[in-house]
């Protein structure tokens, strides 16, 4: 994702962010942020322990981690903004999606479908990470 000429890269497990500078030569890093998600939540995940990306949302970047949180990152300085737990990795669920901001709401749902896990569908407040809503599916 590229916002004000810095590029957001998440990778998979473990899901770290970095902050790449578009400005400069070479595009340097300016931070890096390790979220550091349990590492049993590789097991959990079925399909690999990948990561579908990050949303951006009033100078923050917002994702989730295989270990079912969802943080957000401060865009300019790397520093954790908040973050707060959603699932549970004992119960065979993880988080591999996307994140996605409607109106100020983070809208993140599990996985785990392939092993019987329930869905549910998470909505967050943006600014403070407040669980607003959670609704099984």
């Amino acid at each position: 994702m590229v916002v004000n000429n810095t590029m957001y890269i998440v990778t998979p497990y473990p899901n770290d962010l970095y902050a790449l500078d578009l400005a400069q030569p070479g595009a340097p890093m300016k931070w890096a942020y390790h979220p550091r998600p349990v590492p049993a939540s590789q097991g959990v995940a079925c399909c690999d322990v990948v990561n579908r990306g990050a949303a951006y949302w009033k100078g923050k970047i917002i994702y989730n981690t295989l270990d079912d949180q969802t943080v957000a990152v401060d865009a300019n300085t790397g520093t954790e903004a908040w973050r707060t737990k959603l699932g549970d990795i004992n119960q065979g669920e993880s988080m591999t999606m996307a994140p996605m901001v409607v109106k100020g709401v983070v809208l993140a749902g599990n996985s785990g479908g392939e092993f019987g896990v329930r869905g549910w569908l998470a909505g967050l407040d943006a600014d403070t990470g407040k669980l607003l809503s959670l609704i099984h599916i």
